[in-house]
């Protein structure tokens, strides 16, 4: 048990006040016991004789059956231990037990004879009783009363002198003072070993809290506490247990948000960084036509070699302009996505009808590539969008089917419905096919599975990227595939 500890604490104290608070119970004891005991002694032999003498007054003492008054005096004797003598009002002896004989009755005998001025107590003609203490030869105290009587059939007065020995007290206080020492040394062990036991019963439940809340203080709530009493430990046990769950609980949700911080952190560099990817790409996308169309414009100022020609080179710078400008707009349209997280422009539209207008606006397209169109739409089917977007979105999904379709070959528009209240449009063009690991990256700004990124061969690559924006601001599912002979994109509706 460690000195510093609240059980060695509480075990000194409670120790120290036990022992203190016994011995001042036998010092008090000791000290109090023969004043208490006398007076104790006093008062209930003088209540007794009060009771004695009511009794004796309605029996005889002259006629022969005087053996009701003789029996009363002798149990009297035997219940207060006592000796006593009954005179007549002439002091002749009346009722002298063989007891009387230990002290000195012929003194008493004396002091009546000679107006009460003896050892004994004078007899206080007011209350007809008086009492006191008296010192024998040897040393012994005893308590002298006496008692004026009557009897029924004798109308004169008797008196009744009775003697108490007040020795046996002395002597058990003087047991108790040699006693002392070893009821002391009997008191520590007990004492030692109730403080023991408090302090463990008080203390452990302490310990135990102690040990959970510095377990929790650790950030460990694993460990709970076990106290249920219905007392301020319950209590304390029960908060601190809901203290451990709540501090849990907010734990995991700072972990959970932590995570969440880290995870956007990370999209944030990842976004940074094809921020950083795309400005570059732009940068390069930009810099190339007007490097074009600037050496041209000068080769045709200056009238440098084939420059010289110059409504050749007019047409193709005007060319690269007008790819320039339709980067532009694709540009402001991706700014505008990626500016907006929500649709304003929101209503119902019929599927079948932006089907429609996009056709007729690719009408001459179609013919040029010799393709045939296939359309399977019901003019009733209607979803909810922004019909600009849309039809930004599904045109440039038909521009890629048909501009990446051989001659003779397929495009299909169709639209399916599934049991689980779903639909689907697909766009499928038959006779071509993307290598698998370009399919997750054709919807990244400016990526083209054709490296060279030449006009004639394909576009910006922002095409796909447009069509991922508008699709995810309408939160619809969609994505791109290779079947039997063909690609085919899919919107979820």
């Amino acid at each position: 048990m460690k000195r510093n500890s609240i059980k060695f604490k509480i075990f000194i104290s409670t120790a120290g006040i036990l022992i203190v608070c016994t011995m001042i119970i036998l010092t008090t004891l000791y000290l109090a016991l023969p004043k208490y005991y006398y007076n104790y002694k006093m008062k209930n032999i003088e209540k007794g004789i009060k009771t004695l003498s009511g009794q004796l007054s309605k029996t005889n003492i002259k006629s022969q059956d005087n053996q009701e008054s003789q029996t009363l005096l002798h149990n009297f004797m035997k219940n207060y231990n006592v000796s006593l003598v009954l005179l007549d009002y002439s002091n002749n002896l009346v009722f002298l037990p063989n007891s009387f004989s230990r002290f000195s009755g012929n003194e008493w005998l004396k002091g009546m004879s000679q107006d009460k001025k003896s050892d004994g107590p004078p007899l206080d003609e007011a209350s007809n009783a008086s009492g006191k203490i008296i010192n024998k030869k040897n040393n012994s105290e005893v308590y002298a009363y006496t008692q004026k009587v009557y009897f029924k059939d004798d109308p004169s007065s008797y008196y009744l002198m009775i003697e108490a020995p007040l020795q046996p007290i002395d002597e058990a206080a003087k047991v108790i003072l040699y006693l002392m020492p070893y009821m002391f040394l009997f008191i520590v062990i007990i004492a030692l070993g109730t403080a023991l036991v408090y302090s463990r019963k008080i203390t452990d439940p302490l310990l135990t809290l102690n040990d959970v809340a510095r377990r929790i203080s650790k950030l460990d709530f694993s460990i709970k506490s076990e106290i249920s009493s219905k007392d301020e430990m319950g209590e304390l046990s029960s908060s601190l247990n809901t203290l451990a769950s709540n501090l849990q609980k907010n734990m995991d949700d700072l972990k959970d948000a932590n995570m969440k911080l880290k995870d956007d952190i990370k999209k944030q560099k990842i976004r940074e960084k094809e921020r950083q990817e795309f400005v570059a790409t732009i940068s390069h996308e930009l810099k190339s036509p007007i490097t074009s169309v600037s050496g041209q414009i000068e080769g045709m100022l200056y009238s440098i070699g084939a420059y010289k020609d110059r409504d050749k080179y007019l047409k193709k710078s005007l060319s690269i302009m007008k790819d320039m400008e339709k980067l532009v707009y694709e540009l402001l349209d991706i700014y505008k996505l990626e500016s907006n997280d929500k649709l304003e422009n929101k209503s119902i539209i019929n599927l079948s009808e932006i089907v429609d207008d996009i056709m007729e606006d690719m009408f001459f397209f179609i013919e040029e590539k010799k393709v045939r169109l296939n359309i399977d739409i019901d003019e009733e089917f209607t979803i909810e969008g922004d019909y600009n977007r849309l039809n930004k979105a599904l045109s440039n999904i038909i521009i890629n089917a048909i501009k990446y379709s051989k001659e003779e070959e397929n495009i299909i528009i169709k639209l399916s419905k599934s049991d689980n209240s779903r639909a689907y449009l697909e766009v499928i063009n038959t006779g071509a096919s993307i290598d698998e690991e370009h399919l997750d990256k054709l919807f990244e700004p400016f990526y083209r599975v054709e490296k060279s990124r030449n006009r004639k061969t394909g576009g910006s690559g922002l095409g796909l990227y447009i069509v991922k924006k508008i699709l995810e601001l309408h939160q619809f599912d969609y994505k791109i595939e290779n079947i039997d002979n063909g690609v085919k994109f899919t919107i979820e509706f």
